[in-house]
């Protein structure tokens, strides 16, 4: 019997073949079936392939937030973006937008994206209180590649940053944080929230607002591999309010280097062991750690303040710099006997908790604040210059500068006065005394005359409005410790543009934040701020005519010279201060006043200084100084204000602290000459107001 073993297709007629050469046609369809089968099959699986390549996203993003996503309002979240481009080259954008309310902000970058390249980018967007995301996805491809990440803007909450190569070790820090108890206990709850992480050298931003939303920063081994940008980044942050921990120990290189080794609170470091540690434990209360281990021995340096010591040697030291403090401690926390200790908890509260009683972002808060507000000659506020009535209490006059313009507005009841008498004129009037005249024809030309007539007085009120020319107004304030010429800026600008249109705005290349607003209280007409940024942070501006606009930045500043301020005491109840200006400048207004950290939180904002003179109202001593010349030298006295305790309301302030007295002696200072004001695409007049900020610790 043969078989037949093909089957072919003729003119979509399909014969059996059998061994012998036999050729028949089919007697049914079912060879014909199978073939149409299988071409299906082919052409659904190409088409998938085609779909699926054509689908297939040419670039991939990474975005990973560099300290966390636990922020305190008016930090900054650094992000850390990877893009990898597999497809044709692209002249993309990437796109940074916190999301917030009425206060909308996009960071634009220029990312051209060669075939085959990898780019990474630093983003500094900062959180808002109402700020709940933020987006990040990149223009020029299709389909979208984005990015949400989820944050959570805490008031609260305290970053902890270890940089180096080590991972582990601040795990003891979660004993601090409210425990949940049931029963709940009546004791008091901290009311901090710490949370930390760990980043290695390479990976830490060198821009110090990328450090807003972080209150301390833990070196370790490792930490000598960073930048000298990273340094500087890192000082400026101290002198803002920042905490550095500098351990000691056999790896600690980095105390070596120059701009730490200039504000540690040793000197004269050397390796040796240690064993001894019975002074530590009773300042801890806690159990003495068993164990010898490699510590940093040194002298106190001046300004230094020995917490903790044993046979002359600091073990534990404070030193104030700026705004903010450096903490020595002679060992390592990752070091046995110390990693597990049950002391480091309390060590933490009773050492660094009372330096970070404000955060670094309500610090920056309160500075800028202000510096969006004039004093108006006229009845009521207008525009963006100044918040509405009610949410600053009143300063003293010379606080807040005057606007150098007269700026003369219609108060809102004389417009609707206007109004009011122009409709009863031109329609119930009109007609009245028309029509007992018999001359209601003269409506036509009555009805245009009268409105002329209030069209040309309610223009001839605005009539300053119109002959002003564009302006371009900062208020400034630098931010120094004593003996240092490289400063932090805070700037408010404020734009008055006569005409309406688009226009540029440059910032330069060293801004390193920009703000819309400043402050969720104040709710002027709100506007998208985009800024591109690129080798210059630029800003494009569309506004109507007769319009205000604010901006507000921040950048490092570098001066030509020097305010040294020198503060000791004489006696229990005085204290001296001198004052050295080494600055080409001319300081005008100058007055020295004794500080102490605000403890109220960032969203109870309302006028505040940037300085507080006092913890429940009363004023803390300030002593006025006469206009100091280049090179002039000023010395006066004023009396030493001693306060024990806060009042027992404050829950904030823990029951031991370091520092009972005021930490600070701040000397504030206007300076001329110093143009601050950023460089507008259209002439303008420029104005640059500018207070000097010298911060001196107490002695």
């Amino acid at each position: 019997m043969t078989r037949a073993r093909f089957a072919v297709a003729i003119n979509n007629r399909y014969f059996l073949l059998f061994d012998d050469g036999t050729i028949l046609p089919t007697r049914n369809n079912l060879a014909g079936r199978a073939v149409s089968l299988m071409r299906s099959v082919i052409a659904v699986l190409l088409l998938a392939v085609t779909l699926s390549w054509a689908q297939r996203t040419p670039a991939q993003m990474d975005v990973r937030p560099i300290f966390g996503t636990t922020v305190p309002p008016y930090g900054c979240l650094p992000l850390r973006i990877i893009v990898q481009n597999d497809g044709p080259s692209v002249d993309a954008t990437l796109v940074v937008e916190p999301s917030r309310w009425q206060a909308e902000r996009r960071h634009l970058i220029p990312l051209p994206l060669p075939t085959g390249t990898r780019k990474e980018v630093i983003a500094l967007p900062f959180i808002l209180p109402n700020t709940m995301s933020v987006r990040v996805w990149l223009e020029g491809f299709r389909p979208t590649v984005e990015q949400t990440l989820s944050v959570t803007p805490d008031e609260n909450a305290r970053v902890v940053v270890a940089v180096g190569d080590e991972i582990g070790g601040l795990e003891f820090l979660h004993r601090l944080n409210p425990q949940q108890q049931n029963p709940p206990s009546p004791a008091p709850q901290p009311l901090f929230i710490w949370s930390w992480t760990y980043c290695r050298p390479e990976s830490l931003p060198d821009k110090t607002a990328a450090f807003s939303g972080v209150s301390v920063v833990v070196l370790a081994s490792g930490a000598e591999r960073l930048t000298p940008a990273q340094w500087q980044a890192l000082r400026r942050w101290v002198a803002m309010g920042g905490v550095l921990i500098a351990p000691g120990g056999s790896g600690a290189i980095y105390l070596r280097h120059i701009a730490l080794a200039t504000i540690l609170p040793i000197r004269d470091g050397r390796i040796q062991r240690w064993s001894d540690w019975r002074s530590l434990a009773f300042f801890a209360q806690a159990k003495t750690p068993m164990g010898e281990t490699f510590v940093t021995a040194g002298k106190p340096a001046e300004g230094a303040k020995v917490l903790v010591g044993a046979n002359g040697i600091p073990l534990v030291a404070v030193r104030p710099y700026g705004d903010g403090a450096v903490v020595f401690t002679a060992f390592h926390f990752w070091d046995k006997p110390f990693r597990g200790w049950d002391g480091l908890p309390n060590l933490w509260r009773r050492i660094v908790e009372p330096l970070t009683l404000q955060t670094v972002a309500a610090r920056w808060e309160r500075t800028l604040f202000p510096l969006g507000q004039w004093a108006m000659p006229s009845r009521n506020p207008f525009g963006a210059p100044m918040p509405p009535f009610g949410v600053v209490p009143p300063m003293p006059p010379d606080v807040t500068p005057p606007l150098p313009f007269r700026l003369e507005v219609p108060s809102g009841a004389f417009i609707l006065t206007m109004l009011l008498v122009y409709f009863l004129l031109a329609v119930p009037i009109s007609f009245v005394i028309l029509k007992r005249r018999r001359a209601l024809d003269w409506q036509w030309l009555i009805a245009p005359t009268i409105a002329l007539s209030f069209v040309f007085l309610l223009a001839r009120t605005a009539l300053g409005l119109y002959q002003l020319a564009n302006q371009n107004l900062a208020r400034a304030v630098v931010l120094l410790p004593t003996g240092e010429s490289d400063g932090y800026l805070f700037v408010g600008a404020t734009f008055f543009f006569q005409r309406g249109g688009t226009y540029w705005l440059d910032l330069g290349g060293d801004a390193e934040a920009v703000f819309a607003r400043i402050g969720e209280n104040w709710t002027p007409t709100p506007f998208r701020l985009e800024t591109v940024e690129d080798r210059t942070i630029r800003a494009p501006l569309s506004v109507p005519n007769l319009a205000f606009r604010q901006i507000y930045f921040a950048k490092p500043i570098q001066l030509k010279g020097m305010v040294e301020l020198r503060v000791r005491k004489e006696g229990e109840r005085l204290l001296r201060v001198t004052c050295i200006n080494r600055t080409p400048l001319t300081l005008k207004n100058v007055e020295c006043r004794q500080a102490q950290p605000i403890l109220a939180p960032s969203r109870a904002f309302g006028g505040q200084p940037a300085w507080s003179s006092s913890w429940s109202g009363a004023a803390l001593p300030t002593v006025k100084l006469p206009d100091m010349a280049p090179g002039q030298t000023v010395t006066a006295t004023m009396p030493l204000t001693t306060i024990s305790r806060l009042p027992p309301t404050n829950p904030r302030f823990p029951s031991t602290s370091v520092f009972p007295r005021p930490r600070w002696v701040v000397l504030l200072a206007q300076v001329d000459g110093l143009d601050v004001a950023p460089r507008l695409n259209v002439p303008a007049t420029r104005k640059s107001f500018v207070t000097l900020q010298v911060i001196c610790p107490m002695p």
